[in-house]
């Protein structure tokens, strides 16, 4: 989930521990602050620096002693299929101006010329840099940060912390007292292979590049590993002494690394100075492939071994060597903190083989104790010495330097691959047990994973063989299995994690043997101006930028309730030297889960978090094939790609709460969690009275128009579902109410009617074939709706025209009827409508008594409109359709009007003659007379209360609305508006404003004009083009586009289900006046769920402070600036929802209940969480 542009906060009135740890560039400030349990007020405890300048710490005021108490926080996680989570938890106080937002991922890439699915691309000009804004996250909230299949990479947010419940139900405890090894590092290897290809880049995508690994702004690596001369990704085989005999290493020289066509130690050396800017120390440790090739039996580098034996002159060499590969380095400002006594000594059965010195463990011992060990002690004696540096299931064998304590004196750690992982084909592969139990055994020495990469298989096994840059299931999932290994390595002590070449070709290279493997970073070498970053290269985000050296890993364990479900959930903990705790998780089921997690600390109060990620389960891709171009502001939906969306806000519990946000800066429904405190706020902005209660909601939906039809049925079949789920799916927006035009409109392509034999009142020709054939497939899109919906759909019908035999004028223009038979004729043409459908499976619930009756003045086209008075409308009612309907379909809502808002109070004939009203349910309004609101009194919503007052038994149903009605030059202008941001936003803004206040103004819901367009905004027979929520591409058919108004929809009718009440909130002048551009509205829904809805039309971001008076709870959020919230709180149990009122009836539903679905587009996600 991103949310670029102001965070989502949540504020408890409640006691809460924070630490900040912020560095700013001169001062190292760190401040320990204390909230005790019965005051508010939170206390400085440790101030070491000489300013402290409270004016960036409002909260953080004074000092205070310092209470013993041990903190119980829990966490709740709600993890995606396929997921990882990684959370880092304390609370914090920092200065807020150092927080960055990190810069758009762009994925075209100008090479390839395409999208690169799951992949950022870099250039001079343009490359995403990683959010430090968890360094100034303020009281009582706590920072996420995720990466997922989806699309998010190191998206950062903030949810809301809150106390625990002592009674709550957790699934994993975390005991910070309880404690393990310490992080040394996470970082890559500079092997040449690296350098020759950040070299042979543009000097601005170099720089780029180091800071993408080594800069704050990016995966701040903090080890490195330096490799001893020549490896398999060098061009070719050298070494830095090839005089032959040379024992005591005079012609040692490293000059081969300072040249122009390696660049290999100018490369380490930007990483260093960038490092340093970023306040985190790179520490390197060195190993060799191979010796020069004069100190082996075949004068050879590969599979080589070593002439003589330990002790003896070749061996003495060897260790010299490396002393001197330690002193030249460190000669050049280059410091090297350890060093393994060989890369990969043990021989594999391999396709191909490169430099390699191979020895088995009694030769490495004897080697250690007799000349590698002392000559490090007393040349070197900080360096640390590994042993072994092969793969991890050779762990328990790999003993010899340990059993002798001769040898054993030198030995600091062990080095680990992973290459036996075979990426994890086998659920058992991995070795950790291994792990585990050398650690048991050693427990004064350190395991550091020093080896890994993608791409080493042969095609056919786990993820193949070399690079898959073009194939996004196969760059996700190697992220995935980099998440997986580095969690149980951590969890089985190891001390830190190396990825191998930090930067590779796209074609896995340049290696001198062919061995082409995979990196995080590849780079254009045909074009030299991108690189590309791949998954991998944000999961080890995820760890390097979080755990910094120093990390402790801490005690973390299952309930014995979770241990099923969470069997395939790997997971981590540690505390980090700032005081964080954090938390990482890795979903490895097809199934969601929900996470709660209980922290123990000594010395803090108890805390709670809710943590709810990935905004929209699958990703909005924004690249249009058919533009070839990103559509701002647009998500762009193909047959094997859409976004979803969650429905997590149904499992909420008490004092549990989501946000959903939509807006201008390109959140989609994201959503983020938070809590609230118990009490009121006495000080809020806005107080929601539950038990004053006002109308119910029917439902908010769209139009089954025939361009709508017409526009689905142009696409494939996959295209067609994704659009039916994107409406009425359970991953979509969950519309509950359809209208369905009877016969043609102005948006059909040409004009028609169900019964065209000319004075047939009998209606004994009477036929909707028209509805089912192949160019309309009207009838069966609904039918499709239908059952892909889980909730009712409540269905209303409204006419254009009756048949144009029936009309004075002979045609269906601004027409009128012609006499007292043609009207009876006209209420038999809607009953036998209602019986057509009904006997194909579609329930109408409701009846418009025609579409716009009142002829507008100054209308530039016309389509087909019957025309008449308020008084023929009452007339017609009690004489003839009040009747018939009562007679035939008893349980039919007559809703009058259905047209412009500024018309209902003068449009009451009906309801002031007692044997018209008893046949009258409610009344339709339409905006239009709204002109997008270009000025600030336009809408007529206090016409709709007013109207409330004088019939509140007559519910009020916006019956429709779209935008593109105007002309050019006022308000959004005409028609369709794909290719303009600012315009496509602030459409979907106004739907928001009008929904809003109709809702707060006593409408039961809310219909949006035609479902789907083509991007002219047709077709349309008049060619009276609009805009709609969703347009197709109607050139190829392969695409289409979900518009800011989709999103704004979904605002509405995926959490206001039917039966949701409108309850009241109250406001103050002063505070009223703060808030006049923020619309506003709240219900509490048959799930027992307080829905609040929030726009915000200002460009300045909002703090909004609520008070749930009957609940007797209090929180706060952050409203950004142009942006709409949904804010879904629990206010008690759930109890089942009749997705309506007794005022509404239930509509048939065709579908099948089906249980949770997942397509593979929304199965995987990684996050961090910062608190």
């Amino acid at each position: 989930m991103e949310l670029e542009r102001g965070k989502l906060k949540a504020s408890l009135s409640m006691p809460l521990f924070f630490v900040d740890k912020h560095q700013e560039w001169t001062d190292y400030v760190r401040h320990l602050l204390w909230t005790t349990s019965s005051g508010m007020e939170p206390h400085v405890l440790e101030v070491e620096s000489a300013e402290l300048r409270h004016t960036h710490f409002p909260t953080c005021s004074r000092p205070g002693p310092f209470p013993r108490k041990r903190l119980l926080t829990t966490v709740m996680l709600v993890l995606r299929p396929f997921a990882v989570s990684v959370a880092l938890l304390a609370a914090q106080c920092f200065f807020s101006e150092l927080a960055s937002v990190d810069a758009a991922c762009n994925s075209f890439s100008a090479r390839y010329n395409k999208v690169l699915e799951g992949i950022c691309v870099c250039t001079a000009a343009e490359c995403d840099t990683v959010s430090n804004g968890y360094l100034s996250i303020g009281a009582k909230e706590a920072a996420v940060y995720q990466t997922s299949k989806a699309g998010s990479r190191l998206a950062y947010t903030t949810i809301a912390v809150s106390p625990a419940n002592a009674s709550a139900i957790v699934d994993i405890v975390v005991d910070t007292t309880v404690r393990y090894q310490k992080i040394i590092g996470f970082g890559g290897a500079f092997t040449d292979a690296a350098a020759i290809n950040v070299y042979q880049m543009e000097a601005a995508v170099q720089q780029k590049l180091v800071d993408a690994y080594f800069s704050e702004f990016g995966l701040q690596y903090t080890l490195a590993r330096i490799p001893i001369a020549s490896t398999d990704f060098s061009t070719s085989i050298y070494s830095y002494n090839a005089v032959v005999d040379d024992f005591e290493m005079k012609n040692f020289s490293i000059d081969v690394d300072k040249t122009p066509t390696s660049n290999k130690l100018a490369f380490i050396k930007r990483a260093i100075e960038k490092s340093r800017v970023g306040l985190r120390e790179l520490r390197f440790f060195a190993s060799a492939w191979a010796p020069p090739a004069w100190m082996t039996e075949g004068n050879s580098t590969i599979n080589a071994k070593l002439k003589g034996a330990a002790g003896e002159p070749y061996w003495k060499a060897l260790a010299l060597y490396y002393s001197k590969f330690i002193d030249a380095y460190e000669a050049e400002g280059v410091p090297i903190w350890g060093l393994t006594t060989q890369n990969e000594p043990v021989k594999q059965t391999a396709l191909k083989y490169w430099q390699s010195l191979r020895f088995d463990t009694a030769q490495e011992r004897d080697w250690i104790k007799k000349d590698l060990g002392p000559l490090l002690k007393a040349k070197h004696p900080d360096v640390k010495l590994m042993i072994m540096d092969d793969q991890k299931s050779l762990l328990p064998s790999w003993n010899g330097a340990l059993q002798d304590p001769e040898a054993r004196q030198y030995v600091d750690g062990v080095g680990v691959h992973w290459y036996m992982n075979l990426d994890f084909v086998s659920k058992t592969a991995g070795n950790f047990a291994e792990m585990s139990n050398w650690q048991q055994a050693n427990p004064d020495l350190f395991i550091l994973a020093t080896e890994a990469c993608e791409g080493y298989l042969i095609e056919g096994l786990g993820t193949g063989a070399g690079t898959k840059l073009l194939q996004p299931e196969m760059v996700w999932k190697r992220g995935e299995v980099y998440a997986r290994d580095i969690i149980n390595d951590l969890a089985n002590y190891a001390t830190g994690w190396m990825d191998w070449n930090l930067v590779l070709d796209t074609k896995g290279g340049p290696t001198w043997v062919e061995n082409n493997v995979d990196s995080p970073i590849l780079v254009d070498e045909v074009g030299k101006s991108e690189f590309y970053k791949q998954p991998m290269y944000y999961v080890m985000g995820h760890f390097s930028k979080f755990l910094p050296p120093g990390s402790v890993r801490v005690k973390l364990e299952l309930s014995a309730n979770a241990t099923a479900a969470l069997a395939n959930v790997d997971r981590v903990a540690f505390f980090t030297p700032e005081n964080q705790v954090v938390l990482v998780l890795h979903n490895r089921d097809q199934t969601e889960k929900v996470v709660r997690v209980n922290l123990a600390f000594e010395g803090r109060t108890a805390l709670l978090l809710l943590l709810v990620l990935d905004a929209a389960d699958a990703k909005c891709a924004n690249w249009s094939a058919r533009f070839q171009r990103n559509l701002e502001g647009v998500c762009v939906c193909n047959a094997t790609s859409c976004d979803a969306l969650t429905s997590d806000h149904l499992s909420l519990e008490r004092n549990q709460g989501v946000v959903f946000q939509t807006s201008l800066a390109g959140d989609r429904l994201a959503h983020a969690a938070l809590s609230t405190a118990e009490g009121v706020d006495a000080a809020a902005d806005f107080v929601i009275n539950s038990a004053m209660q006002f109308q119910k909601i029917i439902g908010f939906g769209g139009a089954f128009t025939d361009a709508a039809a017409i526009n689905v049925y142009k696409t494939d079949k996959d295209m067609q579902q994704h659009i039916l789920d994107a409406y009425f799916g359970k991953s979509g927006l969950q519309y509950t109410v359809g209208r369905i035009p009877i016969s043609s409109t102005d948006f059909s392509t040409s004009v028609y009617s169900y019964n065209e034999v000319a004075d047939d009142l009998e209606m004994k020709s009477f036929s909707i074939d028209v509805d089912k054939t192949p160019t309309s497939n009207k009838l069966e899109f609904i039918q499709r709706a239908l059952k892909v919906s889980e909730r009712n759909v409540t269905l209303f019908a409204s006419s254009w025209a009756p048949p144009v035999w029936m009309t004075k004028e002979n045609t269906t223009l601004n027409c009128h009827i012609k006499g007292d038979k043609y009207w009876t004729a006209l209420a038999l043409y809607y009953s036998k409508f209602f019986s057509a459908y009904e006997s194909e499976g579609v329930r109408i619930w409701g009846l418009t008594t025609q579409n716009e009756p009142i002829r507008q003045l100054g209308a530039p086209k016309a389509w087909q409109s019957l025309r008449f008075t308020a008084e023929e409308e009452r007339d017609f009612i009690k004489k003839n359709l009040g009747p018939i309907m009562k007679q035939n379909h008893p349980d039919v809502k007559i809703i009058i009007m259905d047209d412009q808002k500024d018309e209902i109070l003068k449009w009451n004939a009906s309801l002031v003659d007692p044997e018209a009203r008893q046949y009258v349910s409610g009344i339709g309004v339409h905006w239009y007379k709204n002109l997008d609101f270009v000025a600030e009194s336009l809408g007529n919503f206090k016409e709709l209360a007013r109207f409330h007052e004088l019939n509140p038994d007559v519910f009020i149903l916006a019956t429709e609305a779209c935008a593109g009605s105007l002309i050019e030059g006022l308000g959004t202008g005409a028609g369709v508006r794909i290719l303009e941001r600012e315009v496509v936003w602030k459409r979907g803004e106004i739907y928001a404003r009008d929904i809003i206040n109709d809702l707060a103004n006593y409408a039961s819901g809310w219909t949006d004009w035609n479902l789907v367009l083509d991007t002219k905004g047709g077709p349309n027979w008049a060619e009276n083009n609009v805009d709609a929520p969703i347009l197709v591409d109607e050139v190829g058919g392969k695409e289409f586009y979900k518009q800011p108004m989709y999103y704004i929809m979904g605002h509405f009718s995926k959490f206001l289900t039917p039966g949701s009440v409108q309850v009241a909130m109250n406001v103050s002048a002063a505070v009223n006046d703060a808030f006049k551009k923020v619309d506003r509205v709240a219900f509490v829904t048959p799930e027992q769920q307080l829905a609040i809805v929030l726009s915000n039309r200002e460009a300045t971001e909002k703090t909004v402070r609520f008070s749930l008076s009957s609940e007797k709870r209090s929180f706060q959020v952050v409203l950004p600036g142009n942006a709409v919230q949904t804010i879904m709180v629990a206010t008690g149990s759930a109890v089942a929802s009749n997705n309506g009122s007794s005022e509404i009836p239930a509509p048939t539903s065709l579908a099948v209940r089906a249980g949770a679905q997942f397509s593979l587009a929304l199965l995987f996600w990684i996050a961090t969480l910062v608190a």
